[in-house]
C-alpha cells in the first residue's frame, strides 16, 4: 500500500474525481456489498494486504474530522461535493485477529484502487449488525463491471482466509436476528490424551469420517455426522471436544451455549460458510427433552430440521453433549443423519484415575504410593479429581511457605482435600462477618 505525495494543493472532490478519470459527481457510479459483521478484520485486511499482494495499488486517505449527512461517515457525495480542502485524519482500532492476538487497524479512511485501466474508491463502514462496503467508479459498462467483480473477489477472500477459519470461537448474540464471533482463547494448554477405548470409539464413530471425508464422498458414502457425548458433569467431554479440535486443525469449531439456541441457523450458515466446521451444541438437555416430558420445543423443531438440511457439500458436522441422553427426544437421538453415535461417560476406574493422577504429577510432586491416592478418589469425576490436586497443592503451599515450597504433596494433603470436597468437613456453621 502507498500514499502518494501531498494533495493539499488540490480538493478532495478533484482528487477523487482524477483518480476515478470521471469529469464530474453526475459520472460516479456508486457500488456496495454487505458482510456479516465477524467479517469487519477480514474485510480491511482485505484491501490493506490481499489486494496490493495481487498487484493492485493501493492508497490510504484520511476522512476522520470530515463532516458527514450521515453516522457512518462521509459518502461518495459528500466527499465530491461538501468542497473539502483536504483529506482528513486516520483513525485506528484493535481488533482480534487470533486467540490471544490483536492487531491495529485503519478506520476513518478510504481506499483509492486502481487495476490496469481502471480505479475505484472504496470504504467500509462498521453498522453494528453489518459490515457494508461501498464503493464508487466511473460510469461505464467495463468500470461498473471492474467495481462489482473487486466486491465479489473480497466476498470470496473473506470467506476463504477468515480470521476464524480454523479456530474455535463462539457465537456471540447481538440482536435476535445477528450474531457475531468471537475467539475462544485455548492458552498454553498440553496436548489432550484420552483413554484408548474412548479414542478407538472416536477414531471409529467420528474421525475416520472426517478426516477421509472427500474420498468417502466420491464414492458415495454419507460423510456428515452427528455425535452425542453423554455423561455426568465433569467427566470428560469438554476435553473431548478438545481432543477432536486437536485431531481436526483445519476444521473451525462453534460452541454454542443456551443462550444463543435462538440463532442456531445463523450458526448453521456461518458453519457451512467457514467450513469444513463442527458445531459444538453445550447442553442440549435444554431444549431436547422427550416431548413427553417438557411439551413440544420450537427451538428443538428448528434444531431437528437444520440437522436435516445439512449436505454433504455443507462440511459440517455436529456435536451435541448432555448429561443423560436417556431422556432425550427420540426423534433426536434415534435417527441417523441426525446423531449418528451416543458416546456415553462413566466415572473413572482405578486405571484411568491413575493414569489421570499420573497426567497430574506434572503441577506438582504426588506421593510415589499411588494405589492409597486411587482408593481415596474413588467416585469422584475427572474434573472433581483435577480439583483435588489443586486444593492439596494449596495446602502444600500454606504450610511450607511461599518461599521454601518444594511443590511436594503429601497424602494428608489429598485425604484433606479428597474429604473437603466431599463435604465431611463441612461442619462447622459459617462465621457472620460485620463490616
Amino acid at each position: 500500500m502507498s500514499t502518494p505525495e501531498s494533495t493539499d494543493e488540490i480538493s478532495v472532490s478533484r482528487h477523487v474525481l482524477r483518480h476515478l478519470g470521471a469529469r464530474d459527481a453526475g459520472d460516479v457510479h456508486s457500488l456496495d456489498a454487505h458482510l456479516p459483521r465477524y467479517h469487519l478484520l477480514d474485510a480491511i485486511l482485505g484491501f490493506e494486504e490481499h489486494f496490493p499482494a495481487c498487484g493492485l495499488r493501493v492508497e490510504l486517505r484520511g476522512t476522520g474530522g470530515l463532516k458527514a449527512k450521515t453516522p457512518a461517515g462521509p459518502t461518495i457525495h459528500d466527499l465530491l461535493n461538501a468542497g473539502y480542502k483536504r483529506f482528513g485524519t486516520l483513525g485506528e482500532r484493535t481488533l482480534r485477529c487470533a486467540p490471544g492476538r490483536a492487531r491495529p487497524v485503519p478506520t476513518s479512511c478510504i481506499w483509492l484502487v486502481s487495476e490496469g485501466e481502471h480505479a475505484g474508491v472504496f470504504w467500509i463502514v462498521d453498522g453494528g449488525y453489518t459490515v457494508f462496503v461501498w464503493g464508487a467508479v466511473r460510469c461505464g459498462r467495463e468500470s461498473e463491471a471492474w467495481g462489482r467483480g473487486l466486491l465479489e473477489r473480497l466476498r470470496q477472500r473473506v470467506r476463504e482466509a477468515s480470521v476464524f477459519r480454523g479456530h474455535t470461537c463462539r457465537p456471540v448474540a447481538i440482536n435476535v436476528h445477528h450474531m457475531d464471533l468471537a475467539f475462544v482463547d485455548g492458552g498454553a494448554r498440553p496436548p489432550v490424551q484420552v483413554a484408548a477405548p474412548l479414542q478407538h470409539e472416536l477414531e471409529h464413530a467420528f474421525l475416520d469420517f472426517r478426516l477421509n471425508r472427500e474420498l468417502l464422498a466420491r464414492h458415495g458414502i454419507r460423510v456428515r455426522r452427528g455425535l452425542m457425548l453423554a455423561g455426568e458433569p465433569g467427566t470428560g467431554k469438554t476435553s473431548t471436544c478438545r481432543y477432536l479440535k486437536q485431531r481436526l486443525p483445519d476444521h473451525t469449531f462453534f460452541l454454542v451455549s443456551a443462550k444463543l439456541y435462538g440463532l442456531l441457523e445463523g450458526v448453521f450458515k456461518t458453519a457451512a460458510r467457514l467450513a469444513p466446521a463442527v458445531v459444538v451444541i453445550e447442553d442440549v438437555d435444554l431444549i431436547a427433552r422427550s416431548r413427553e416430558a417438557q411439551g413440544p420445543s420450537w427451538v428443538m423443531g428448528d434444531l431437528l430440521n437444520l440437522l436435516d438440511g445439512l449436505e454433504d457439500r455443507d462440511d459440517v458436522s455436529v456435536v451435541v453433549t448432555s448429561n443423560s441422553w436417556k431422556f432425550l427426544e427420540r426423534a433426536l437421538v434415534d435417527r441417523p443423519g441426525r446423531i449418528d453415535h451416543v458416546i456415553t461417560y462413566g466415572l473413572p476406574d482405578a486405571g484411568e484415575r491413575g493414569r489421570l493422577l499420573e497426567a497430574l504429577a506434572g503441577k506438582v510432586e504426588l506421593p510415589p504410593e499411588r494405589e492409597p491416592l486411587i482408593e481415596l478418589t474413588d467416585g469422584l469425576t475427572p474434573a472433581q479429581i483435577e480439583e483435588v490436586v489443586d486444593r492439596a497443592a494449596v495446602a502444600s503451599l500454606a504450610r511450607e511457605g511461599a518461599a521454601a515450597w518444594s511443590r511436594r504433596v503429601t497424602a494428608g494433603d489429598v485425604r484433606l482435600a479428597v474429604e473437603a470436597l466431599r463435604g465431611r468437613t463441612s461442619t462447622a456453621r459459617p462465621r457472620r462477618i460485620s463490616l
